[in-house]
């Protein structure tokens, strides 16, 4: 599964570029910030599903700005405001 490994480093040099940790990826699309590193150390294997999210997090970033970064269907799914 060498081109797993290398899909996943790809991911953080794309979010290095943007000055993110993949910590603050995951949570930006709603993962849990651990998620990362057990890819990196083996003990799950991305879902194409949730590369995707953090790829689009990565991708759609822009510093400064407050959007909300999480992957169009994530962020559908983000609960509204009681009113």
């Amino acid at each position: 599964m060498d081109w797993v490994r290398k899909q996943i480093d790809e991911l953080e040099v794309l979010a290095r570029r943007k000055g993110l940790t993949m910590s603050a990826v995951c949570r930006m699309a709603g993962y849990p910030a651990s998620l990362y590193s057990r890819w990196k150390s083996g003990q799950c294997e991305p879902t194409m599903f949730r590369y995707r999210d953090l790829w689009e997090t990565i991708h759609n970033y822009n510093r400064g700005d407050n959007e909300d970064h999480r992957p169009r269907q994530a962020a559908a799914e983000k609960p509204q405001p009681l009113r």
